[in-house]
């Protein structure tokens, strides 16, 4: 019988949030509904499409869809999508919700748990650095307050959410306990490939919680590895994790696109499913910059979905050329879609207020739950059926 995993296999360490029962039950709810969605329920959408959509689009136009932005047209308006990209937008919102309760009964707990005592590593914050556009007015995977808001001083929230709630329950633990299977598959790729290869120094760009950063300074322990990224909340949760899992690492807040590193420093520039949570132009310039920052024969390596943006950001970075202002999106999975979501910032900081202050009574905790910020339907992971 196929081992199935369950929230009890997530990967406890020193700043992990501490949850009863009826949370993890919660969380293993969530684990079966993201597996459903994204396997029954996912390969319903090809058969969906095959079976109806692609025969009624031949019909109107004599041919195929011809890429994948006639496919997003097509299928945008056929119930069993809109059903599908509902439930999954209705699943990461109400994840967050309860995991933000989870983490909020304990902030205080984990800023405190947050402060090691004398770190192996560095932790390098910036109190003006200025979040991008393309970044601020959303809630990213629509966890509120995304990875960068903070309501509480050396706030580490997002990143308890993120760790706890998120990744590992987002993904149905199929990245390993630790959340870390998409370094290791970098690392076994490059072990292959590049035997020899053994970097001095390494940069993860967008790193949130340094899940993926890890494995590199335990693969090679002799390399300075640097773990970057925009939010404060995150990086300061990374850190405490490191250091209690025993990691050496440093990690930075600064943009991918512009950073404070000299030309040619790093052998080994990397992400992990980070590029598509930017823009079309961001991921130019982090190429742009990975290319500056890249020794003579370092190796830049990008675990993404959106490889064709990114495939036109390197051909155009290498030819010398500048942003190519013609390019459509092709990321399926754009933050930009639906409405501004400062409403997901305000909802938290209220949730947060009234757990400071005394329980809510069951009315106005109906009342906050009909309130939690919706979004419209985003229809992801098309690109595969183009």
């Amino acid at each position: 019988m196929e081992h199935v995993a369950t929230f009890s296999g997530f990967g406890r360490h020193g700043i992990s949030p501490e949850t009863v029962h009826d949370e993890d039950a919660r969380s293993n709810f969530m684990m079966d509904l993201y597996r459903h969605l994204g396997s029954n329920a996912g390969q319903g959408r090809r058969d969906v499409f095959e079976g109806r959509v692609k025969p009624a689009f031949v019909k109107e136009h004599g041919r195929a869809p011809k890429d994948r932005h006639e496919v997003r047209k097509a299928v945008k308006d056929d119930p069993y999508f809109q059903f599908w990209g509902h439930l999954r937008v209705l699943a990461n919102q109400t994840l967050f919700y309860e995991n933000s309760q989870t983490v909020e009964r304990q902030l205080d707990t984990l800023i405190d748990k947050a402060k090691p005592g004398k770190p192996k590593g560095k932790l390098e914050l910036d109190p003006n650095f200025e979040i991008p556009k393309y970044q601020a007015p959303f809630d990213m995977h629509w966890m509120p307050g995304s990875f960068f808001t903070e309501t509480a001083k050396d706030d580490v929230a997002a990143g308890a959410m993120y760790d706890s709630g998120g990744l590992y329950v987002m993904t149905s633990g199929n990245l390993g306990p630790l959340g870390d299977g998409g370094a290791y598959s970098v690392i076994n790729y490059l072990r292959e490939k590049y035997p020899d290869f053994k970097p001095k120094r390494v940069l993860d760009q967008g790193c949130t919680v340094g899940h993926n950063t890890l494995p590199f300074k335990e693969s090679w322990p002799d390399a300075e590895v640097i773990g970057l990224d925009i939010g404060a909340p995150v990086l300061r949760y990374a850190h405490a994790r490191a250091e209690s899992l025993g990691v050496d690492v440093t990690f930075t807040q600064q943009n991918a696109e512009e950073t404070k590193y000299d030309d040619e420093s790093f052998d080994f520039v990397t992400s992990t499913m980070f590029l598509h949570e930017t823009s079309r132009k961001a991921v130019y310039n982090i190429i742009a910059e990975g290319y500056r920052i890249l020794k003579p024969g370092g190796l830049m390596l990008h675990v993404e979905p959106a490889v064709p943006l990114v495939r036109r950001s390197v051909r155009a970075v290498r030819a010398g050329l500048g942003y190519p202002q013609q390019q459509r999106t092709v990321l399926g999975s754009d933050a930009r879609h639906g409405p501004c979501r400062s409403r997901g910032r305000k909802w938290l900081q209220a949730q947060r207020y009234h757990r400071r202050n005394g329980r809510l009574n069951p009315a106005d905790q109906d009342r906050q739950l009909r309130q939690r910020p919706r979004r419209l339907v985003r229809l992801r992971g098309l690109e595969a059926l183009a």
